[in-house]
């Protein structure tokens, strides 16, 4: 759907998966890197947070939030 540019569907799919499986840092990064492209800023931060938390050793959620707190 991103690659579609049907943004807000995106959005809300990620926001179910994240319902469904709470604790995937996948899920987590999608929504945060989807929250980043459409500038809704505050939510991605909540949800790069949210990544980091849940991957430990991956680098790119930390990447992301640096990027969205500099935007």
């Amino acid at each position: 759907l991103r690659r579609q540019g049907r943004w807000d569907e995106a959005l809300a799919a990620f926001r179910r998966a994240a319902e469904v499986d709470p604790k995937s840092e996948v899920n987590a990064i999608d929504l945060a890197s989807t929250c980043g492209r459409m500038r809704r800023y505050e939510e991605g931060l909540a949800h790069c947070r949210r990544a980091i938390e849940l991957a430990t050793s991956a680098c790119f959620p930390s990447v992301l939030l640096g990027l969205m707190l500099v935007s």
